[in-house]
């Protein structure tokens, strides 16, 4: 079953298999180093602050029941002593351990403050990405656009062409048919 976890650099979704647990790769979309680990399904509780006022004591009034018919009344219970100490607060929840540090970029990258971030791959080669995938995808508009107006031009073309072949194979087979039926001269 593969291990879902989140890029710390893009937060982009990962898959990747069992058997690349705990290895560094590259992640797909930003290319920085990243260790896969599998990340809990359940959000950590929240850290509760312990009050710094006094608690406070209140009366809590005494709730009489009515003994059943036939059958002699207990005499009330005791009121219930008062609190001497203070009631203890509750230990806090055990931290969670510290995500791995990763190293930083080794040189900056220079960006163009009119274009998206590009994701800066080095020696994509040296680094087997076997089952890990992207599952979040993001395309700019003018990226789909361009694809568009290429996928257009090409289909364009290729109609042209394709148009040029049947005109040329219909005049072919229509003199082919004229010259069967007689050469089509008066």
């Amino acid at each position: 079953m593969p291990i879902k976890f989140h890029c710390p650099h893009c937060r982009a979704s990962i898959k990747a298999p069992e058997t690349h647990l705990g290895a560094t790769l590259p992640c797909p979309r930003c290319g920085q180093p990243v260790v896969v680990a599998a990340e809990s399904a359940e959000e950590p509780p929240p850290v509760v602050k312990p009050s710094t006022q006094e608690p406070s004591v209140e009366e809590v009034p005494q709730i009489v029941t009515k003994p059943p018919k036939g059958k002699p009344a207990s005499p009330p219970p005791a009121p219930p002593a008062p609190a001497s100490a203070p009631p203890v607060a509750a230990a806090a929840p055990p931290v969670a351990a510290a995500p791995p540090t990763v190293d930083p970029p080794e040189e900056p990258v220079e960006t163009n403050a009119f274009e998206p971030p590009q994701a800066v791959v080095t020696n994509v080669r040296d680094v087997k990405l076997e089952n890990v995938r992207i599952v979040d995808v993001r395309l700019s508009f003018g990226t789909v656009f361009r694809f568009a107006v290429q996928f257009f031009l090409a289909n364009l073309l290729l109609s042209m062409a394709l148009g040029g072949v049947m005109f040329l194979l219909s005049l072919l087979l229509t003199a082919i048919g004229l010259s069967l039926l007689g050469g089509g001269a008066p």
